[in-house]
C-alpha cells in the first residue's frame, strides 16, 4: 500500500498532460476538470471527438442561456471511451440532456482502438477514479488484442510503467500542477486560426446520386459501432436524461479528409437514430451561418472560435425551445460559474489576438484589455499604413508621433520603436536612424525594442527576458504582453509594404502563455474556493 502511494505521487511527473499548445487544446486539463464539478450542477453534457471539441463552447452558452454545461469530447475520442466517459460522470452529475457528436461512428475500426485516444482519457481521469480507469484499459486492451496484454491494463491503473523513460523531458510537458481545480473553459478546444475551406461542398453531396457500394460500406462501420450508441441511449435512459445524437458541421471533400460528411452518412444515421428512438439534428443542414471562409481552422474540417459561436447560438436556441433550466442552483454555484465566464472571455480574447489575421481589427482589439503594447518599424511603414491604422495606434500605445504623416511627407525611412500599457504611453523613440528603447515592467519583464534604419534598409528587434519574438520581416511589428497573465501572448508582424497587410504570427512560446493562463485560473479562483464550500 505504501509503494502504491509512493507511485500515484511519483508518477505525475511522467504522465502527458495531452496538452497541443499551438491549437490551445488542453485534454488533461479538460477531462480531469468534469470531476472537480460541483456534484449534481451540469445541465447538459457534451460528447465526440475534436469536432465536438473545437465546436461547444459551455461557457458561451451559459452567457447566453444561463445552461451549465461542460464538453467531454477528446481529439480521436472513440465511441466505446465516450460510453465509459459517460457512465462515470453520470454517476455524479445529472443533466437533462447528453448530445454527441456521432461522426465518429462512421471511423472504421482503427480510429476506435487507436492507443492515443484511449491513454488521453485514461490518464487524464484521477486516480480516485480507479474503477473507471481500470475498466478503460481493460476495454482498451480488448480492442487491440493482437499488440496489447495485461501490461497494458496495469499501465492503465499505474501509467508509469508505460511512462517510465519520460524522466528526461521537460517538467512544463508533463507535471500539471493544477490538476485539483475546476476547469473554467468547460473542455472546449479554443481555435482561433482561420484557414479558409476551398468550398462549401455540402450541398454537392445532397445533390449527388448515391452510391450503392459506398453505402454498403459505411453501413458495415456503422453496424460495427451501433451496438455502443445502444449502450449510450440505454445509459440515458436509466438516468433519467434525453440523449440526442448531432453532426457539427464539416466542410471538407472525401478526398481530403477521412472524417468528411455527407448524405450518404447522413441518412444512414438517421436510420438508426429512428430505430433507437433518439432525435438526431445534422447542422449541416441547419441555417447556423456558417462561412467556411472565416469559421474553419483547417480548410473545413474543424470549426475554429467563430464556428463555434454559431454552434453553440444555435443549440442554445434548441434547447431552451424544449427544456426548462430554470437555475436551481446555489448563490456559491452562480458566484463560481459568474468568475469563470470572466476567465474565459479573456482567455478568448488572447487567443483571438494571436489568430487575428486583419490589421485593422488586431488594433481594435489591442485596445480592449490590459496588455503592454511593443512596437518596432523595420525600415517604412510603407504606402499601406493608413490614416485610420494610424488613429487605432494611437489608442493603442497613448503615443504622439504620426507614421501616416511623416510617410505622407516624402520621409518614407524611419526608425521607429514604442510602448505602450493599456492605452498609455511608456515610451517612445522616433527618428531617421536608430531608435532603442530599455526597460523593465511592474512584474519584473525585462525588455529592449530596437528599431533601425540604415539607409533605406530598416531593421527590428523586441526582446522581452532575453528572447527574440519577432521574426525578420518588413512592415510594423508588434509584440504583445498580458499584464494579468504575466507572458506574451502574440507576436505579429504585419507587411504594411504589401497590399491588404498580411501578418505573420509567430516567434513566441505558446506553452508558456498555456502555463500563464492556467496560473491565472488558479489565482483567479482560488480565492472563490476559499470563500464557498462549493468546491469538492
Amino acid at each position: 500500500m505504501v509503494l502504491l502511494v509512493v507511485l500515484s505521487v511519483v508518477q505525475r511527473r511522467f504522465i502527458p498532460k495531452w496538452d497541443y499548445p499551438t491549437h490551445f487544446s488542453r485534454t488533461g486539463r479538460a477531462v480531469q476538470g468534469v470531476y472537480h464539478e460541483p456534484k449534481h450542477s451540469l445541465d447538459v453534457l457534451w460528447l465526440g471527438a475534436s469536432h465536438m471539441q473545437n465546436a461547444a463552447s459551455p461557457m458561451l452558452l451559459y452567457q447566453q442561456t444561463g445552461i451549465r454545461s461542460y464538453n467531454l469530447a477528446t481529439t480521436g475520442q472513440p465511441l466505446p471511451a465516450s460510453y465509459q466517459i459517460l457512465k462515470n460522470v453520470l454517476k455524479e452529475q445529472s443533466p437533462k440532456v447528453v448530445i454527441i457528436d456521432v461522426g465518429h461512428a462512421m471511423s472504421g475500426s482503427r480510429y476506435q482502438k487507436t492507443e492515443p485516444a484511449w491513454r488521453k482519457i485514461i490518464d487524464s481521469t484521477p486516480f480516485a477514479y480507479l474503477p473507471a480507469k481500470l475498466e478503460m484499459a481493460i476495454n482498451m486492451v480488448k480492442l487491440n488484442p493482437d499488440r496489447m496484454d495485461l501490461e497494458d491494463v496495469c499501465s492503465g491503473v499505474l501509467p508509469i510503467l508505460r511512462y517510465h523513460t519520460n524522466y528526461n523531458l521537460e517538467q512544463i510537458d508533463y507535471l500539471d500542477t493544477h490538476s485539483d481545480q475546476v476547469y473554467a473553459i468547460k473542455g472546449q478546444s479554443c481555435v482561433g486560426k482561420q484557414d479558409a475551406a476551398p468550398k462549401d461542398v455540402w450541398a454537392d453531396y445532397v445533390a449527388e446520386e448515391p452510391n450503392p457500394k459506398r453505402i454498403e460500406r459505411l453501413q458495415g462501420i456503422l453496424d460495427a459501432q451501433s451496438d455502443t450508441l445502444q449502450k449510450i441511449a440505454d445509459l440515458c435512459r436509466k438516468e433519467h436524461c434525453d440523449l440526442v445524437f448531432t453532426k457539427v458541421p464539416v466542410g471538407t471533400t472525401r478526398a481530403a479528409y477521412s472524417g468528411y460528411w455527407d448524405q450518404e452518412k447522413h441518412d444512414l444515421i438517421q436510420a438508426l437514430a429512428d430505430a433507437l428512438g433518439v432525435p438526431f439534428i445534422d447542422t449541416n443542414y441547419e441555417d447556423l451561418g456558417i462561412d467556411w471562409k472565416q469559421d474553419t481552422c483547417d480548410k473545413g474540417m474543424h470549426l475554429n472560435m467563430n464556428g463555434s459561436a454559431k454552434f453553440t447560438d444555435f443549440f442554445g436556441k434548441w434547447l431552451t425551445d424544449r427544456y426548462d433550466f430554470a437555475d436551481t442552483g446555489s448563490p456559491e454555484l452562480t458566484m463560481l460559474w459568474d468568475a469563470q465566464t470572466g476567465i474565459f472571455n479573456h482567455e478568448a480574447e488572447c487567443v483571438a489576438i494571436f489568430a487575428e489575421p486583419d490589421l485593422q481589427t488586431y488594433l481594435n482589439r489591442l485596445q480592449n484589455g490590459n496588455y503592454t503594447v511593443f512596437t518596432a518599424v523595420a525600415g517604412t511603414v510603407g504606402e499601406n499604413w493608413s490614416k485610420e491604422y494610424q488613429n487605432s495606434l494611437f489608442a493603442v500605445l497613448g503615443s504622439e508621433r504620426n507614421l501616416w504623416k511623416r510617410y505622407n511627407a516624402g520621409e518614407e525611412s524611419i526608425a521607429y520603436a514604442a510602448i505602450g500599457s493599456a492605452g498609455r504611453s511608456v515610451g517612445e523613440v522616433f527618428n531617421k536612424k536608430k531608435g532603442t528603447l530599455k526597460g523593465q515592467l511592474e512584474d519584473g519583464a525585462e525588455y529592449t525594442v530596437k528599431s533601425v534604419n540604415d539607409g533605406g534598409v530598416g531593421t527590428a528587434s523586441i526582446v522581452i527576458n532575453g528572447e527574440e519574438m519577432i521574426t525578420e520581416g518588413d512592415g510594423i511589428h508588434f509584440v504583445v504582453y498580458d499584464n494579468d497573465i504575466h507572458c506574451v501572448i502574440d507576436s505579429a508582424t504585419f507587411d504594411t509594404l504589401s497590399k491588404d497587410c498580411p501578418v505573420t504570427h509567430g516567434k513566441f512560446t505558446v506553452t508558456e502563455f498555456r502555463e500563464g493562463v492556467l496560473e491565472y485560473e488558479y489565482g483567479a479562483l482560488k480565492e472563490l474556493y476559499r470563500k464557498t464550500n462549493i468546491m469538492r
